[in-house]
Protein backbone atom coordinates (compact mmCIF):
# COMPACT_ATOMS: atom_id res chain seq x y z
CA UNK A 1 0.00 0.00 0.00
CA UNK A 2 2.58 2.29 0.36
CA UNK A 3 4.41 1.47 -2.09
CA UNK A 4 1.47 2.51 -4.76
CA UNK A 5 1.14 5.88 -2.59
CA UNK A 6 5.07 6.74 -3.21
CA UNK A 7 4.66 5.69 -6.59
CA UNK A 8 1.04 7.85 -6.72
CA UNK A 9 3.12 11.07 -5.54
CA UNK A 10 6.04 10.51 -7.48
CA UNK A 11 3.89 10.22 -10.84
CA UNK A 12 1.80 13.35 -9.53
CA UNK A 13 5.16 15.51 -9.10
CA UNK A 14 7.58 14.07 -11.20
CA UNK A 15 11.15 16.14 -10.93
CA UNK A 16 12.05 18.02 -13.70
CA UNK A 17 14.45 16.55 -16.31
CA UNK A 18 18.46 17.10 -15.73
CA UNK A 19 20.40 19.32 -17.77
CA UNK A 20 21.73 16.29 -19.39
CA UNK A 21 18.32 15.23 -20.57
CA UNK A 22 17.17 18.47 -22.01
CA UNK A 23 20.64 19.22 -23.72
CA UNK A 24 20.07 15.57 -25.37
CA UNK A 25 16.74 16.84 -26.71
CA UNK A 26 18.15 19.49 -27.89
CA UNK A 27 21.38 17.88 -29.20
CA UNK A 28 18.90 15.64 -30.75
CA UNK A 29 16.32 18.39 -32.72
CA UNK A 30 19.51 20.51 -33.72
CA UNK A 31 22.14 18.65 -34.93
CA UNK A 32 20.63 14.68 -35.58
CA UNK A 33 19.87 15.18 -38.98
CA UNK A 34 19.80 11.02 -40.38
CA UNK A 35 17.89 9.90 -37.04
CA UNK A 36 14.38 8.76 -36.67
CA UNK A 37 11.16 10.05 -34.81
CA UNK A 38 11.37 9.83 -31.05
CA UNK A 39 7.49 9.28 -30.10
CA UNK A 40 7.17 10.95 -26.65
CA UNK A 41 3.54 10.36 -26.51
CA UNK A 42 0.32 8.48 -28.35
CA UNK A 43 -2.96 9.32 -26.60
CA UNK A 44 -6.88 8.74 -27.36
CA UNK A 45 -7.84 11.84 -27.33
CA UNK A 46 -11.57 13.58 -26.88
CA UNK A 47 -10.69 17.10 -27.73
CA UNK A 48 -8.16 19.31 -28.69
CA UNK A 49 -7.33 22.73 -26.74
CA UNK A 50 -8.38 25.69 -28.93
CA UNK A 51 -8.90 28.71 -26.75
CA UNK A 52 -5.98 28.52 -24.62
CA UNK A 53 -2.97 29.90 -26.11
CA UNK A 54 -0.61 28.11 -23.99
CA UNK A 55 -2.07 24.49 -24.40
CA UNK A 56 -3.56 25.14 -27.90
CA UNK A 57 -3.19 22.24 -30.14
CA UNK A 58 -2.85 19.97 -27.16
CA UNK A 59 -5.23 17.08 -26.25
CA UNK A 60 -7.27 18.54 -23.32
CA UNK A 61 -9.52 15.45 -22.72
CA UNK A 62 -8.50 11.81 -23.04
CA UNK A 63 -10.68 8.72 -23.47
CA UNK A 64 -10.15 6.19 -20.29
CA UNK A 65 -10.71 1.96 -21.38
CA UNK A 66 -14.26 2.83 -23.12
CA UNK A 67 -16.34 5.37 -25.77
CA UNK A 68 -19.74 5.79 -26.59
CA UNK A 69 -20.71 3.75 -30.10
CA UNK A 70 -20.57 6.96 -32.89
CA UNK A 71 -18.03 9.40 -30.41
CA UNK A 72 -14.73 10.15 -32.82
CA UNK A 73 -11.78 9.40 -31.34
CA UNK A 74 -8.47 11.06 -31.72
CA UNK A 75 -5.14 9.54 -32.06
CA UNK A 76 -2.90 12.25 -30.49
CA UNK A 77 1.32 11.70 -31.35
CA UNK A 78 3.70 14.15 -30.29
CA UNK A 79 6.95 13.31 -30.55
CA UNK A 80 10.69 14.78 -31.75
CA UNK A 81 12.47 14.96 -35.05
CA UNK A 82 15.96 16.36 -35.74
CA UNK A 83 14.84 19.69 -37.41
CA UNK A 84 14.08 19.30 -41.59
CA UNK A 85 13.16 16.04 -40.68
CA UNK A 86 10.12 13.95 -41.83
CA UNK A 87 7.89 10.97 -40.54
CA UNK A 88 5.82 8.96 -42.14
CA UNK A 89 3.18 6.79 -40.27
CA UNK A 90 0.26 5.27 -40.68
CA UNK A 91 -2.79 4.82 -38.23
CA UNK A 92 -4.95 2.26 -38.35
CA UNK A 93 -8.39 1.68 -36.29
CA UNK A 94 -9.51 -2.16 -35.72
CA UNK A 95 -12.44 -3.23 -35.06
CA UNK A 96 -12.79 -6.50 -33.84
CA UNK A 97 -9.56 -8.29 -35.39
CA UNK A 98 -10.53 -6.75 -38.70
CA UNK A 99 -8.48 -2.99 -40.26
CA UNK A 100 -11.46 -0.46 -40.94
CA UNK A 101 -9.59 2.38 -41.88
CA UNK A 102 -5.93 3.54 -42.45
CA UNK A 103 -4.70 6.73 -42.11
CA UNK A 104 -1.49 8.68 -43.02
CA UNK A 105 0.72 10.84 -40.75
CA UNK A 106 3.44 13.06 -41.19
CA UNK A 107 5.17 14.93 -38.28
CA UNK A 108 7.75 17.40 -39.22
CA UNK A 109 11.12 18.69 -37.00
CA UNK A 110 10.09 22.28 -37.73
CA UNK A 111 9.93 23.23 -34.13
CA UNK A 112 10.92 21.04 -31.01
CA UNK A 113 8.00 19.34 -30.53
CA UNK A 114 5.85 17.77 -33.47
CA UNK A 115 2.54 16.94 -32.95
CA UNK A 116 -0.69 15.85 -35.08
CA UNK A 117 -3.44 13.55 -34.43
CA UNK A 118 -6.09 11.76 -37.25
CA UNK A 119 -9.60 11.33 -35.72
CA UNK A 120 -11.75 7.93 -36.53
CA UNK A 121 -15.20 7.07 -35.84
CA UNK A 122 -16.53 4.62 -33.69
CA UNK A 123 -19.25 3.40 -35.91
CA UNK A 124 -20.04 -0.45 -34.23
CA UNK A 125 -19.70 -1.24 -30.40
CA UNK A 126 -17.21 -3.61 -29.56
CA UNK A 127 -13.31 -3.80 -29.09
CA UNK A 128 -11.42 -1.29 -30.58
CA UNK A 129 -7.97 -0.52 -31.32
CA UNK A 130 -5.21 1.97 -32.92
CA UNK A 131 -2.04 0.77 -34.02
CA UNK A 132 0.66 3.50 -35.22
CA UNK A 133 2.38 1.90 -37.92
CA UNK A 134 6.09 2.94 -38.82
CA UNK A 135 7.44 1.34 -42.38
CA UNK A 136 6.64 -2.27 -41.61
CA UNK A 137 6.68 -1.92 -37.82
CA UNK A 138 3.53 -0.97 -35.22
CA UNK A 139 5.07 1.18 -32.80
CA UNK A 140 2.44 1.86 -30.40
CA UNK A 141 -1.30 0.27 -29.72
CA UNK A 142 -3.88 1.79 -27.90
CA UNK A 143 -7.37 -0.09 -27.07
CA UNK A 144 -10.76 1.08 -25.95
CA UNK A 145 -14.07 -0.44 -26.07
CA UNK A 146 -17.16 1.40 -27.60
CA UNK A 147 -20.59 0.44 -25.86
Amino acid sequence: MLLNQTLLIATLFAAPPTSDQVKAVFDYHYQGQGQELVLADVVLCKTIEKKDKARKNDCAETYGSSAAKGDTVLVYLTGVLPKGAKAELMIQAVHEGVVRTTKDVTLEGKYIRARTWKGFGLRKTGAWEFRVIQGSKTIRTLKLNAS
